[in-house]
């Protein structure tokens, strides 16, 4: 028999209100915030590179017509060009973070996924955080398609080690929270309520969110 999770003190009576969008998603002035199809630009980063052009964007070409032979030569010479011109300096490799994060949402597969959160740790660790916005936003995207543990794990674990230094990170995990359906949260709550009760300073960081997302406090 199911026992039902007590909720967390200070955050879960409000799991089921609306919240500030985020930006680059433009919210409805009567129904809760519907996230874009695509993946909305992060906050500015001193450190992030251009914004391409468009017409250099591999990625979305092949997010069009994908074929694995494809995407093992995009994936490649994207990872060439990064280690020849440096973390945050390739227009290839930020082509490639747009990839995986659509293809990965409708088509997941461990390994992409685990490169795709190698090289985001990579450019996070010298100072480049666009890898690590776009994990956060696939993660965010896909817990709430489907529901995956190690996912839920690696997301509080990865915005727990950048709580204090940046809040995109917190601001997305406080989204899935808020945006899971009913089955999610069943499958997700025992995750969150362990993680979250070992972690006090995120917990802290999302309540704050919560507070200045203009949420009644209880």
């Amino acid at each position: 028999q199911q026992q039902q999770q007590q909720p967390l003190s200070g955050y879960a009576q409000a799991m089921a209100s609306s919240s500030t969008p985020p930006e680059g998603v433009s919210a409805s002035s009567s129904a809760r915030t519907t996230p874009p199809a695509t993946l909305p630009s992060p906050p500015p980063s001193p450190t992030a590179p251009a914004r391409m052009d468009p017409s250099c964007d591999e990625g979305k070409q092949l997010l069009k017509s994908y074929l694995y032979h494809k995407y093992v030569e995009f994936r490649d010479r994207a990872l060439s060009e990064r280690a020849l011109k440096g973390p945050g300096q390739s227009r290839l490799a930020h082509s490639l973070f747009g990839f995986w994060v659509e293809r990965l949402q409708h088509k997941f597969n461990r390994n992409m996924y685990q490169t795709f959160k190698d090289t985001a740790l990579s450019d996070f660790d010298h100072g480049h955080r666009y890898g690590m916005q776009c994990l956060f936003y696939f993660l965010r995207k896909s817990l709430l398609k489907i529901f995956r543990d190690r996912l839920l794990c690696d997301f509080i674990y990865l915005v727990g080690n950048e709580v204090h230094e940046h809040s995109y990170g917190v601001e997305q995990l406080h989204l899935f929270l808020m945006e899971r359906d009913k089955n999610v949260r069943a499958a997700s709550e025992p995750i969150v309520q362990r993680k979250l009760r070992s972690r006090p300073d995120l917990l802290a960081a999302l309540d704050d969110l919560r507070a200045v997302a203009g949420l009644v406090m209880e």
